[in-house]
């Protein structure tokens, strides 16, 4: 597996609610802290509570600011 630590921030444009134990859930709009990028399919985040889990990895548009919440 190729695991890319990227540390970028995206911004989900549609609602996600996690099933597993190991996803996070997405709210539209919201700014999420993408940690690993392992395939194109499931990346590995943090969103504005520190939760950490695996989120839909086409669920995002990319931002180019730095956000002190994180």
């Amino acid at each position: 597996m190729n695991v890319l630590h990227t540390n970028f921030f995206i911004r989900a444009t549609y609602k996600y609610n996690g099933t597993e134990s190991n996803t996070i859930n997405l709210e539209p709009g919201r700014v999420y802290c993408i940690i690993e990028t392992t395939t194109s399919d499931w990346w590995l985040a943090a969103n504005e509570k520190g939760q950490v889990g695996y989120v839909p990895g086409m669920a995002f548009l990319q931002i180019n600011i730095w956000i002190d919440r994180f």
